[in-house]
């Protein structure tokens, strides 16, 4: 569990998404750069642009810093957040609610549901283990 500035960062349906949503869109941005041929070297792109010093990081770097911060937060015991750490975690949040603000309805009652199936299946998961 990641804590930053003393919390312990949620780890539920939506910090997953948002974690998922951020890669995905990065992800899917460098291949998009690669097959259009357009590597240019100036131009500023993937999740980390939201963090105006952390801008120029090449996206598979990112790729690689929005996973370990993941990492971090997946496991079970508390990890204190380094200033790298929390600003991949804003990065992910501003990345998610802007992709999140051209979701249709639609796109919302899905992840709703989901949220809710994921919620159950937790719980069930957590009581088979702890009896």
């Amino acid at each position: 569990m990641l804590v930053v500035a003393g919390e312990v960062l949620p780890n539920n349906v939506l910090s997953y998404l948002a974690f998922r949503v951020t890669f995905l869109e990065t992800l899917e941005r460098l291949a998009l750069a690669r097959q259009v041929g357009d590597e240019d070297e100036e131009e500023e792109f993937g999740f980390l642009t939201e963090v105006p010093f952390l801008s120029a990081v090449p996206p598979h770097v990112q790729l690689d810093l929005l996973a370990e911060t993941w990492r971090k937060h997946s496991v079970r015991r508390r990890v204190s957040a380094t200033l790298l750490d929390e600003a991949v975690v804003y990065a992910v949040c501003e990345t998610a609610a802007h992709i999140a603000r051209g979701w249709s309805n639609g796109a919302w009652a899905a992840v709703r549901g989901r949220a809710s199936s994921w919620r159950t299946s937790t719980s069930r998961q957590h009581c088979a283990t702890c009896t």
